[in-house]
Parts: structure tokens; sequence; C-alpha cells
């Protein structure tokens, strides 16, 4: 009776240091996100290389099986166009001075297909936060995880004014799009 006790605590005791083992930590503070958009006068990109991403992941067998965490955030005057002027524009719309963080929470995996993921979470910008789901593409490699994701929303779904110039000649459209890739190890 000892012997089957003991067989079955070690065979439970197996099981979890194998999941444990699965589940990993990835991690990056070197991803890249754009932000791209329009206006009346041409089209528009800010680029961050800087951000932070967190993730606690299952991988087996070379495939994504699950995530149970996930963590964005990015400093929002990180953002560069290229134009001191376009900058500053775009830091006041983001209320830098009070917001400086742009913000990604994980709240819940909807589905996990090969490389594609789709993943509810809160998205947080300029103060303002609202439940999104993003689709990602996220692909395991011998140095760890790449992950790609797009999402395409109103500025003014997070409460910002789209930026305008010139005593309102140029204006900012409302519809931007934020492209976000890493390799997280």
């Amino acid at each position: 009776m000892r012997k089957k006790i003991a067989l079955i605590i070690l065979c439970a005791w197996g099981l979890l240091a194998g999941n444990a083992q699965a589940q990993k930590s990835y991690e990056s503070n070197n991803g890249e996100t754009k932000v791209i958009g329009t206006s009346t006068l041409h089209d528009w990109e800010c680029v961050s290389e800087t951000s932070s991403i967190d993730m606690l992941a299952n991988v087996e067998d070379g495939q994504l099986s699950s995530i149970e965490s996930l963590v964005f955030q990015i400093s929002s005057e990180s953002l560069k166009s290229g134009k001191k002027s376009m900058d500053k524009n775009v830091y006041d719309a983001l209320k830098t001075k009070k917001h400086k963080t742009i913000d990604f929470k994980l709240t819940e995996v909807k589905s996990i297909s090969g490389t594609e993921v789709k993943a509810e979470g809160v998205l947080t910008i300029a103060g303002a936060s609202k439940n999104v789901v993003l689709n990602a593409t996220v692909v395991p490699n011998a140095n760890g995880v790449d992950l790609k994701t797009s999402y395409t929303f109103n500025m003014s779904d997070f409460g910002i004014d789209p930026p305008t110039a010139m005593l309102n000649t140029i204006k900012t459209g409302d519809e931007v799009t934020v492209e976000f890739s890493a390799n997280l190890k």
C-alpha cells in the first residue's frame, strides 16, 4: 500500500514538474511600435524602438499551447516622427505630462490556432482604458518567441482629439493603426 501511495505521489509530482517546465517567462525591452495615420497633408508615422513586454506562456513541441499572462508598456514620449513639431502635437494629444505610458494587459485568450492568437485585454492610452480584442502572430523559435500584432482604432474612442496644425488647416485623421513586433527571450 505504501508503495502505491509513493508511486501516486511521484507521478503527481512528475506531472506538476513537467507542466512547470513547459511554462516559460518571455520578455523584451526592444520591440518596435509604429503608429500610422493620415492627415489632410500627408500620411504620417511615429516609431518607438523601446517597449517593455512580459509574457508567461506554454510552448510544447515547438508550438504555443497557452498564454497565462501578457503585459505590454511603452513610454508615450518614446514615439518619434522625426519632426519635433509633430512629436509635440502627438505628446499633447496623448496627454503625456499626466499619462506617461501606453499599456495593454491581457485578460483572456480567446483562441490559439497554430501561430495565430486571438486575445482580449485592456488597452490604456492617454489615461482612457478600453477592452479590445487583438489578433496576433506568435511564433516560437530557438531564441524565444516572435510576436507581431496590429490594431486599428479611432483616437476619439480613447478621448483623444486628433491633432491639428497650422491654425487647424492641417488635420489628422481620427483612425490610426498601431503595429507592434518583438522577439521575446
